[in-house]
């Protein structure tokens, strides 16, 4: 019985108890388990020393930003300032243009 149930469920019987090999759970024997779970907390603290890694390099690059804020204008401030009046000038025309058809054909023709 527990062979054909093996066979439709994809559960294999091994002397350490019962797997199933298409899903998330596993039935080992107790020794089985605590080798496991070692193995898991070996690795915990290499993941934590890995996170404090990571946690101080994003503190200096947080800093090196805050310090860096506010430090120097913007490299082309002044030729961006000229294109925004630009800007505003060909917006105004446009709106100007939507008020007036008549006029733009006008000129179009």
């Amino acid at each position: 019985m527990l062979t054909e149930f093996a066979r439709s469920s994809c559960i294999s019987s091994s002397a350490s108890g019962l797997r199933r090999r298409s899903a998330s759970w596993v039935t080992t024997t107790p020794l089985g388990a605590i080798a496991r779970i070692e193995h898991a907390l070996d690795g915990f603290e290499g993941e934590r020393e890995r996170y404090r890694q990571r946690l101080a390099d994003g503190r200096r690059r947080l800093a090196s930003y805050q310090a860096r804020d506010g430090e120097a204008e913007f490299a082309f401030a002044g030729e961006l300032a000229e294109k925004r009046k630009l800007l505003a000038v060909v917006d105004e025309a446009l709106a100007a243009d939507i008020e007036r058809p008549d006029d733009a054909l006008q000129i179009a023709s």
